[in-house]
């Protein structure tokens, strides 16, 4: 039968009565287990018991009718209602915290017309413990309901994602287990370490190749943890060692740390500067053998949990850098007046009938960080004879920019959509104010400021808009003297951000032209319209980007009429996975005026689809996805759809990269009916080993009109495969370079191949100029029968093999490279050399006399420039631009007691000698004194006064040292006033410190001084009794 369950709120008053009486009888059978009862919650209880209340209030439930025995009786055990028995826990799941009691209430329901008996029993893990009886039997009325609380002590809990069940098994008055019902208590991982290391900064010496560093990792949680943790440097040229042993893949292991546990990994780091090909030089600034420049190396230790479960987990890691610096350095390359230029000369085919000079020089030049100069130009010449159209037609451009204006000449584009403004000419902008900017251009394909071929010119405008965004208007007119064409374009582009998230762009323009056909002047006018929008939702994870473009087919000087669109969408999946779809599609139809209509040979259309994942692992990244492309050329409409699969893998440590890149699929051509899904396969392979490069692409199957046709009219899919390789030697002599290059291409279509191997020698000076060799060799082997001619034919002949074509080659070309500083005359020369004598000042005199030695190893810092002392206390920063620096210098090793006396700051305005003397620090000596009551002191041993701390701090910096065992101590410290203090934390409530914070003023005229701490044990009130014979008090007295 269906009963329906209704609870009175009288009935709810009597639940809470029946839930206090029960508490206070389940802490009064367990006194020893309530030392953490007080933080129980009965609210929490009650509230717990009316939730579950109310939930089943207007629950229906059907009471089965017959009781079940026997064997079947176990089938029930996962039920919650059995024999008009329900059983069910108030929460179904709870999440404990470490110390804190679990807390749930179990609820039986009497749906029977008589009295039933229970007995509930619990299980949970054997080291928890429950608060309360186990052994209680209840004693349920008809149509009642009991609630029982239940609290366990969970005595250790995992620290992990661990989940525990915790049972409930009720029994009836004959001991027959009936129902059965848990809760779930699951945990979280609860990681927490640090990472710290020796030092965080280290610097070598001199001669010195290797460091002996190490790293700390501390368990900061109350549960043991397991890491795994991952030693490795920055960069292929230091290699980390162990006990002596190279680990040449840095040092990976999973360790297990106790709770507030740590431990120390030790290593040496060693510098592989000699490593010779491991990494390519650079061809256009390598230097051999240079020792001028600051080099850092840094070894990281990351830590993460051994297995990561859920989308986070704990990391934690340190860095070291480890430094060498130059005993000469160079703080830039040129001086303030000087412009860089770097010139290349190329002599190219220098032993054939053609040969071809080519002169490039080019440079940038930075002015105060603010403004900047690009200069360039290419001298070509190819002919025997001179001709002044080589200067004509020389490319040139030389562009300043500032953050008020800019201004641009020689070949320079004046940026109209629409018409032709690219030419030789000037171009300039004024940044009026941070919202106004105005700019003007002009131009002619005839020559710098010559005109009557293609001119053009034209204005724009822009405003910054209050928030993200502008809006840019252009107006631009152009002229062409040979067919008398001219015509105006204005267009206007917007693009803001709406509530930092959306961005929105709008772009528009009006173009009108004239232009006379057959001798008829005829005016015509076209529009461009284009939109695009982009946002991100989904906190973030999706990104959502559209966008299209739509011109007349009389837009601008152009005769096409273009429809463009395309789409992108990219969601972060996880931590590891996103998934990225794109769209493109463009419609080009091509006018013809003297036919008036459009010509399908140079007219198109295509639709680009590609559906992509990406996901990293510890493998590399992987990108599997799908493709559909719709190409609709003249005479060659195709559907291409397939799969494809690209993989990189990058190891900055071992130098090597891995990419591949593939797709394999079908394509059907509507062009010919009778070809239809016919395979495609296409495959790009890059492989990187140390100065090796490898590349290798194949393709498989037509992807153009000819070879579609090649393979319908032979049966055979056209196939192309390239493969090539580059090698670069550095030589034992650093001046000598040697990279080559071969490759080698087969088609299958003209049965050809081709094999070419290009070494070229380089030669780099100690001044800075290159040289380089390159000779070349190439051999083209094609074999052509009529049967490939006929395809191409309408005209068709005999199908006989025409023999092979062999075509060889033979070419040497040189090269001469240089970068110069080019003097400018009219400019102030702002530029100095600044050397470091280092030494014992014995004398005080900050010079360095006969007999003061000077000291290796000592690092000065310039600003941001730092150098070395040689053996000889010699170091210099040359071309440093004159002005105010911040000066530091620091000894790399113990000096005992010598300290530098430098300024902190230096004005460089001229070629400078800065002298860096070490004076003898003043010797502070010291004690500590104890005084303690007489009353105190029980015997005739000294008391223990060592390690404690004595500071000295001159407002900037504080130097430390420790008391011996009777309270002595004693440093160095250099000359100026100082505070000696001494940590009062010490003391305690026992004993007080007469004077702290001591003033002291040290110069060179002193050599030690002496100065003491005083302690004193507080006083205490002491009564002293004296006994007589059989125990009795003889006097009594107060000290």
């Amino acid at each position: 039968m269906i009963i329906q369950i209704k609870y009175l709120d009288l009935k709810k008053v009597l639940l809470i009565l029946l839930l206090t009486a029960n508490n206070l009888f389940a802490f009064a059978q367990e006194p020893d287990t309530l030392v953490q009862a007080d933080t129980l919650s009965m609210q929490n209880f009650l509230s717990d018991s009316l939730a579950i209340e109310e939930k089943t209030e207007e629950k229906q439930i059907e009471i089965p009718q017959t009781e079940q025995t026997g064997s079947n009786a176990t089938d029930t055990l996962a039920k919650k209602i059995n024999r008009g028995i329900e059983v069910l826990f108030a929460k179904a799941s709870i999440e404990p915290k470490q110390g804190e009691i679990l807390s749930n209430v179990l609820k039986i329901i009497n749906h029977n017309e008589i009295e039933k008996v229970v007995l509930p029993e619990f299980n949970f893990p054997a080291t928890w413990k429950l608060i309360g009886k186990t052994d209680v039997w209840y004693e349920i009325s008809p149509k009642d309901t009991v609630y029982i609380p239940v609290r366990i002590i969970p005595q250790k809990l995992s620290n992990g994602h661990s989940n525990y069940q915790i049972n409930a098994f009720i029994y009836n008055s004959k001991g027959i287990q009936i129902l059965t019902d848990h809760f779930n208590c699951t945990t979280d991982k609860n990681a927490e370490w640090k990472v710290t290391s020796n030092k965080n900064k280290i610097y070598f010496k001199n001669g010195q190749s290797e460091e002996d560093i190490s790293f700390n990792i501390e368990n900061k949680s109350l549960f043991d943890q397991e890491i795994f943790m991952n030693v490795n440097s920055a960069k292929g040229d230091i290699s980390l060692e162990k006990d002596k042993i190279e680990l040449e893949n840095g040092d990976s292991q999973t360790l297990e740390l106790s709770s507030y546990a740590d431990t120390t990994f030790e290593y040496t780091a060693v510098i592989n500067n000699n490593r010779r090909n491991f990494r390519k030089v650079s061809l256009l600034g390598h230097v051999p053998n240079r020792k001028s420049q600051r080099r850092q190396y840094s070894v990281f230790l990351n830590s993460q949990e051994s297995k990561i479960l859920g989308n986070t987990s704990h990391r934690n890691g340190s860095k070291i850098d480890l430094i060498k610096l130059p005993n000469v350095m160079r703080a830039s390359d040129y001086s303030s007046r000087d412009l860089p230029l770097d010139v290349q000369m190329d002599y190219q085919n220098a032993l054939g009938d053609f040969p071809f000079l080519s002169m490039n020089l080019n440079g940038y030049k930075n002015f105060n960080n603010d403004a900047s100069l690009n200069y360039f130009t290419q001298l070509n010449y190819n002919q025997v004879f001179w001709n002044k159209e080589h200067l004509n037609n020389l490319p040139w451009y030389l562009g300043y920019f500032s953050n008020k204006w800019s201004a641009q000449a020689g070949n320079v584009n004046g940026g109209v959509v629409g018409m032709p403004s690219a030419g030789k000419g000037i171009k300039g902008d004024y940044q009026i104010n941070p919202d106004h900017k105005v700019g003007a251009f002009l131009t002619s394909t005839r020559g710098f400021m010559k005109f009557g071929q293609t001119d053009a010119y034209g204005l724009n405008y822009q405003y910054n808009l209050p928030k993200d965004g502008f809006v840019l208007a252009k107006f631009g007119r152009y002229t062409n003297g040979f067919n008398g064409t001219s015509g105006n374009v204005l267009s206007l582009q917007s693009s803001l951000r709406i509530k930092e998230k959306h961005g929105v762009g709008i772009f528009g323009a009006l173009s009108s032209r004239r232009h006379i056909y057959i001798g008829t002047l005829t005016g015509q006018q076209g529009f461009l319209l284009g939109l695009n929008y982009n946002s991100r939702f989904l906190e973030n994870k999706l990104y959502v980007y559209v966008g299209a473009r739509y011109n007349s087919k009389f837009f601008g000087s152009s005769n096409s009429r273009i429809a463009t669109g395309n789409a992108k969408v990219q969601y972060a999946i996880s931590d590891n996975w996103s998934a990225y779809y794109s769209a493109n599609y463009a419609n080009v139809e091509t006018f013809t005026p003297s036919t008036g209509f459009f010509d399908p040979f140079s007219s198109y259309d295509f639709l680009q689809n590609r559906f992509v994942f990406t996901t990293n692992n510890r493998w590399g990244t992987f990108n599997p996805g799908i493709y559909y492309n719709v190409n609709n050329f003249y005479q060659y409409n195709v559907h291409a759809r397939g799969l494809s699969l690209r993989f990189s893998k990058l190891d900055y440590i071992k130098n090597t990269l891995l990419s591949f890149y593939s797709e394999a699929g079908y394509t059907n051509s509507l062009t010919d009916p009778s070809v239809k899904d016919y395979f495609n396969f296409r495959m790009n392979t890059f492989y990187r080993l140390r100065t090796l490069t490898l590349t290798a692409n194949y393709r498989y199957g037509a992807n153009n009109r000819s070879a579609q046709e090649f393979q319908t009219a032979t049966s055979r899919s056209p196939q192309i495969g390239r493969f090539s390789a580059n090698h670069q030697y550095l030589f034992a002599d650093e001046h000598w370079v040697l990279e080559n290059n071969i490759s080698y291409t087969y088609n299958n279509r003209f049965k050809s191949q081709f094999l070419g191997v290009f070494p070229e020698i380089f030669f780099f000076s100690n001044n800075g100029w290159r040289y380089s060799l390159n000779p070349g060799y190439n051999l083209n082997v094609t074999k052509y029968n009529n049967e490939l001619l006929n395809i191409y034919s309408n005209n068709p002949i005999n199908t006989d093999d025409l023999g092979s074509t062999v075509t060889k080659g033979f070419r040497v070309n040189v090269s001469v490279r240089k970068s110069f500083g080019v003097p400018i005359p009219f400019m102030e020369h702002k530029n100095s050399n600044v050397s470091f004598n280092v030494f014992y000042d014995l004398n005080g005199n900050d010079k360095q006399d006969k007999g003061e030695s000077s000291i290796e190893n000592v690092v000065l810092r310039l600003e941001d420039k730092e150098v070395l002392s040689n053996s000889k206390g010699f170091a210099m920063i040359e071309n440093t631009i004159n002005d105010n620096y911040q000066f530091v210098t620091f000894p790399l090793e113990e000096l005992n007691g010598w300290f530098g006396k430098t300024p902190d700051s230096l004005s460089i305005m001229t070629n400078t000698i800065v002298q860096v003397p070490f004076v003898r620090g003043v010797k502070v000596i010291g004690n500590v004194v104890l005084n303690r009551q007489d009353i105190a002191v029980t015997d005739d041993r000294p008391f223990d006064l060592s390690n404690i701390r004595i500071a000295a701090n001159d407002g900037t910096t504080a130097i430390s040292t420790l008391t011996n065992f009777d309270g002595s101590f004693e440093l160095y410290l250099p000359n100026g006033s100082y505070v000696l203090t001494i940590d009062e934390n010490i003391l305690g409530s026992k004993y007080s410190l007469l004077q702290n914070n001591i003033e002291v003023e040290l110069n060179s005229d002193m050599e030690n001084i002496y100065t003491s701490f005083f302690i004193v044990e507080k006083e205490r009130k002491v009564k002293i009794k004296k006994f007589g014979e059989g125990g009795t008090i003889i006097r009594s007295k107060d000290r």
